[in-house]
């Protein structure tokens, strides 16, 4: 599947700023209002995401959709769903930080002017009403995400990192100094809860297939992958919780220069399998996770972004 063009920027734009329309064409030009505490709307995983999405949105999918999304961020993707022609009926979308939660509400409800949107600081489902999701799933309804896939197995260190995150930082996100070292996102990160494909960085993503099976079994799954790990392991935390998934977009993208591997080569160790890295944008040369820690920085890394599909388990 072919990328869409960005539009292009003129010199005097911040270069982060972006129309919704250019990730979702059939939406309004409206400016997606974005803080640097939050990715930025032109990340490489939105991007691609919104690309893989973009068909379905064509063909009907989300047409009278109950949209769901886990990890909001600036809440583009909830945004372009429900305002795009064939867009989705209502919003819940959650975001583990009440800052990326309240970007969301803002520009749902405030910038798109958008009815029925409920949003929450919330671990997944957790802090979502029990009537809410039962009434969603009476209806067609969908499940959006792009989740963080580096495991920290460090809880305290974690929770120093968002620390210093939020030191390093005023309120409306201007950067007060540039650090030493490229700056490594908390957001890039998760704790896992000892399951086996924590090992692999998936185990936050399995917790969201499993809540919505249990939650909302009448949503289809949309949701982006990295291929790091390799597709098997993305492929097994679908099948292994009763989930068949197609491939809908793949894209090859250079890699978070600031998210550290360092996890990722020693899972490899214990895995017993090497992550999937490359030394070129055609994917030709081929790296482990070791490898590619070893160049981060210094020479160009890239893997495989996957937006797939999973039906839903019940009609």
């Amino acid at each position: 599947m072919t990328q869409r063009a960005a539009t292009q920027t003129s010199p005097t734009r911040d270069l982060n700023a972006m129309f919704l329309d250019e990730l979702f064409p059939t939406s309004p030009h409206i400016e997606i209002p974005w803080s640097r505490r939050l990715f930025p709307p032109r990340d490489f995983w939105t991007g691609t995401l919104a690309t893989g999405l973009n068909p379905e949105l064509d063909a009907g999918s989300f047409d009278g959709t109950h949209i769901v999304e886990y990890g909001s961020g600036t809440g583009v993707v909830s945004g372009g769903l429900r305002v795009s022609k064939k867009g989705g009926i209502s919003s819940t979308a959650v975001d583990i930080t009440d800052v990326a939660a309240t970007a969301t509400h803002r520009f749902l409800a405030g910038s798109l002017a958008l009815t029925d949107v409920f949003t929450a600081t919330s671990d997944l489902l957790a802090n979502v009403p029990a009537s809410r999701t039962r009434k969603i799933n009476k209806g067609k309804c969908a499940a959006v995400w792009c989740l963080p896939q580096l495991e920290y197995g460090d809880a305290q260190r974690l929770a120093a990192m968002a620390e210093a995150e939020r030191e390093l930082k005023k309120p409306e996100g201007v950067i007060l100094e540039k650090p030493a070292e490229p700056f490594d996102p908390f957001s890039h990160y998760y704790i896992g809860d000892g399951r086996p494909s924590d090992k692999a960085g998936l185990g936050l993503n399995e917790r969201a297939i499993q809540e919505t099976n249990e939650r909302l079994p009448n949503a289809d799954i949309f949701a982006i992958f990295a291929g790091r790990p390799g597709f098997g392991n993305v492929r097994k935390i679908f099948t292994d919780n009763k989930r068949d998934i197609t491939v809908i977009h793949k894209a090859m993208v250079p890699h978070h220069v600031e998210s550290s591997l360092a996890i990722m080569a020693e899972r490899e160790v214990e895995l017993g399998q090497d992550f999937e890295f490359f030394a070129d944008p055609n994917g030709k040369i081929r790296l482990n996770a070791a490898q590619a820690e070893a160049r981060r920085g210094h020479e160009e890394l890239y893997h495989w972004l996957y937006v797939v599909k999973s039906p839903a388990l019940k009609r």
